[in-house]
Formats: structure tokens, C-alpha cells, sequence
């Protein structure tokens, strides 16, 4: 370290100098001139499909003694295999009132038909009193892309 003549003022010495320049680097470094990480997000994208043909897949289960209900449906907007993910919503007599809805990833067999897969290709099960009220479905399904 230097010694600074007394004439001089401290803030003119080399060491100051030199410390100074180090903690605007430190500065520059650590605040400033920090970018943002950047992530890559995945968008994907949702298309609507056409359906047709919905009808009621309800009834009794006698070995699990529950009560199901769902839809079946086809589509001819997309090639067999497509991967889809449908909202059936269970409507009352007023075709307004929603009594119960499930959304399940479907496939699409050659035919058309559309059907749930993996663990949610069981029908939901619910009270009589519920499936008995349904008397028609809203069936959406979005195929994904992206």
C-alpha cells in the first residue's frame, strides 16, 4: 500500500482508485448488466373439433353396484389416432342446467368413434337420482397441437 502524502486527499491515491473501479465492476456485473434467463415455454395450441352422433352411455353396473353415465360420440374432422381431450357435461331436460361433467383424454378409432383411454377409461359413477335426470349431453373436444 502507498502512502499518501498529507497534501494529497485520500480519494486521489491509487489504492482508492483502484478499489473504486473494482466495486463499480462488481456493481455492473451483479446488478446492471444482469439478464433475465430466458425459458422456453411450449405453446400449445387448441383447435376445436367437430363431433356428431352423441348419445347416452348410461346405466347400472350389477357387480360394482353403482350407477354410470357418459356419452358416446364420433368425429370426422381429424385422422384415426388423434389424441384429444373432450369435456362431457351431462345436461338436464332444459338442455341449460349442467348436472355433471368429466374431462378425459380420448383417442379416435378408424371409425370415428371417440373413446376415453388409460386409467380414465372407466365411466364416472353417481346417484341414481343424478342419472336418471340426465336427458342430454355438451360435448366439447380440443385437439392439440404444438
Amino acid at each position: 500500500m502507498e502512502n499518501i502524502p498529507a497534501d494529497k486527499p485520500f480519494y486521489k491515491g491509487r489504492f482508492f482508485q483502484f478499489a473504486c473501479i473494482l466495486g463499480l465492476l462488481y456493481i455492473l456485473g451483479n446488478y446492471v448488466l444482469k439478464e433475465e434467463p430466458v425459458y422456453k415455454v411450449m405453446e400449445r395450441k387448441e383447435t376445436y373439433v367437430a363431433v356428431f352422433d352423441v348419445k347416452p352411455n348410461i346405466g347400472y353396473d350389477k357387480d360394482a353396484k353403482e350407477w354410470f353415465w357418459g356419452a358416446t360420440f364420433q368425429t370426422t374432422s381429424v385422422p384415426a389416432w388423434t389424441e384429444l381431450k373432450c369435456k362431457v357435461t351431462a345436461l338436464a331436460a332444459d338442455r341449460k342446467t349442467e348436472l355433471a361433467s368429466y374431462e378425459y383424454p380420448h383417442n379416435v378409432l378408424k371409425d370415428g368413434t371417440v373413446i376415453p383411454y388409460g386409467d380414465f377409461a372407466i365411466l364416472p359413477s353417481a346417484e341414481k337420482s343424478l342419472v336418471k335426470s340426465i336427458k342430454t349431453f355438451k360435448v366439447e373436444c380440443k385437439k392439440w397441437s404444438g
